[in-house]
């Protein structure tokens, strides 16, 4: 690209485009199918070669998105060929993920037992206080503590986790 001193005279390029080239627009509806490469280069060479007589300038826009712990199997292979023995590393790798999600649910679940066990140890002593009360003859003051305990578990149910 050249640039004249003179204000007045324009900027020259390689390649100017003269006012009577015509520009095509064909645009795809965006699909969801899966296509190879070869399939989408045939596609888009039909598309341009259907624009009769106008400058042809191509532009193709792919989206992949795959979902999951491991990318598909085209990928997998162009990391083999990058990295040796990638694939079997990305495969370690989300194998090692998933058994490490698997162990936490279980801690998980173990937890959750040992907080029920923990809140039904927690009941019995609220009513078993509260039965030896009543049974020294401390009546109000037993049926208090059943009371209070009662009410605060079932308030810790009704509320929830948090």
């Amino acid at each position: 690209m050249t640039l004249n001193d003179d204000s007045t005279e324009k900027n020259t390029t390689e390649a100017e485009q003269t006012p009577n080239d015509e520009v095509a627009v064909v645009e795809a509806p965006p699909q969801t199918t899966d296509l190879s490469e070869d399939e989408i280069l045939a596609n888009l060479f039909s598309a341009v070669s259907a624009s009769d007589g106008a400058s042809h300038i191509a532009s193709l826009g792919v989206l992949a998105q795959t979902s999951g712990p491991l990318p598909p199997p085209q990928i997998l292979q162009h990391y083999n060929e990058i990295i040796p023995n990638g694939a079997d590393r990305i495969m370690v790798m989300t194998e090692t993920a998933q058994a490490a999600i698997i162990e936490d649910r279980r801690d998980g679940r173990r937890a959750e037992r040992r907080g029920q066990h923990f809140a039904f140890v927690c009941v019995l002593a609220i009513l078993l206080t509260g039965i030896v009360f009543v049974a020294v003859g401390e009546t109000t003051a037993g049926l208090s503590i059943s009371g209070v305990g009662m009410a605060a578990v079932v308030l810790a149910f009704v509320r929830g986790r948090g």
